[in-house]
């Protein structure tokens, strides 16, 4: 279904455009301007939270325009039939070069306004997000992202949800927010 290198259509694709993305180093970064902004440590109410959300199925949820599906033709094959079948993929395949620059539009999308509209950090990842916010908040920061998604028609996977807390596992890096260890590297 998604082999976009194996029919050698991926280099058949050309693009100025390039990917944005996240790194851990930015979820300092955001620390360190909050701190700057609060003008005082991040200790009590202003203590960071931080959650983790990932999209669910995220490709297919990126629909193919209508007047293309004639294009997205997928061949399966059946084990009920034995023989191969073909039909329309309206979502984005996966595998296919200009179908990750499509995609990642969307996550850059949703963190932009979430950032600029609602003022809330959220760094994402390709279909992973992770959300700033402080004790305070009360989840706010979050649980206002979740209805940002929502209200522009995508879903995020419950189940891959980390609520907000002192810890999360973001990229595959544990990070933990310790005020007595985060004062000396705020500092730097």
């Amino acid at each position: 279904i998604d082999k976009g290198r194996s029919s050698s259509y991926n280099v058949s694709f050309g693009t100025a455009e390039r990917i944005h993305t996240t790194s851990t180093a930015a979820g300092v970064a955001a620390l360190r301007r909050l701190r700057s902004h609060a003008s005082k440590p991040l200790i009590d109410d202003l203590e960071p939270r931080m959650s983790t959300h990932d999209m669910t199925s995220a490709y297919r949820q990126i629909p193919v325009a209508p007047e293309h599906l004639c294009f997205s033709v997928i061949a399966v094959y059946s084990p009920v039939s034995k023989s191969w079948v073909d039909g329309e993929l309206d979502g984005m395949p996966f595998g296919v070069t200009p179908a990750v620059l499509e995609f990642n539009r969307v996550p850059a999308f949703l963190t932009a306004v979430a950032r600029r509209w609602l003022a809330i950090p959220v760094l994402s990842f390709y279909d992973d997000f992770k959300i700033i916010g402080i004790k305070a908040g009360g989840g706010s920061e979050d649980r206002s992202f979740q209805e940002l998604v929502s209200l522009v028609g995508y879903k995020l996977d419950p189940d891959k949800h980390q609520p907000p807390s002192t810890s999360c596992i973001f990229l595959g890096t544990l990070e933990t927010y310790a005020p007595e260890g985060v004062a000396d590297l705020l500092a730097l």
